[in-house]
């Protein structure tokens, strides 16, 4: 079985890992992981969201995935917080989540 490797692009620093909370990666089982995306709404970020959630699909490392953008909120979705019930569905019905930044 193929391993899954985690990444994230923050920096570990004390100012934004005051509340980081360790991925669990070990619950996670190849071929029945449910992906969320979260698209930012700046340009191509859901085409580079769906592209990638097509591949692991296409891999059989992701079972399903459900997708939310930001376009609901009113002023300048892209730096704004996504909704709570994007967040609190995301948070339900997903194992893993990738956000994505476009330009």
């Amino acid at each position: 079985m193929a391993k899954i490797k985690l990444m994230t692009p923050v920096v570990a620093v004390a100012d934004n890992m005051k509340d980081a909370k360790a991925i669990k990666a070990d619950g996670l089982v190849e071929g029945k992981i449910r992906l969320g995306l979260l698209d930012n709404t700046k340009p191509n970020a859901g085409l580079l969201l769906n592209r990638v959630a097509e591949l692991l699909k296409a891999k059989g490392i992701v079972n399903s995935s459900i997708a939310f953008d930001k376009h609901d909120r009113p002023k300048n979705p892209a730096s704004s917080p996504a909704s709570d019930a994007a967040l609190a569905q995301l948070s339900t019905d997903c194992d893993f989540v990738l956000a994505a930044l476009g330009n």
